[in-house]
């Protein structure tokens, strides 16, 4: 097993992020780790009554 167990990338969606992301999954895959990838959307800015979440327990 590797030194590493998990990889957490940031994305932005911008060049460097892909290069970024390219470079994780290269090492997640040489280290037979895990990889997360955590992005940020924009604000929702719809009628958020109108997306039908019904019945949550």
């Amino acid at each position: 097993m590797g030194r590493y167990k998990k990889i957490l990338v940031a994305f932005d969606g911008s060049e460097s992020g892909r290069n970024a992301l390219l470079q994780a999954f290269r090492l997640a895959n040489d280290e037979e780790c895990w990889i997360t990838v955590a992005t940020v959307v924009p604000a929702y800015d719809g009628d958020i009554d109108l997306t039908g979440v019904t019945d949550i327990h």
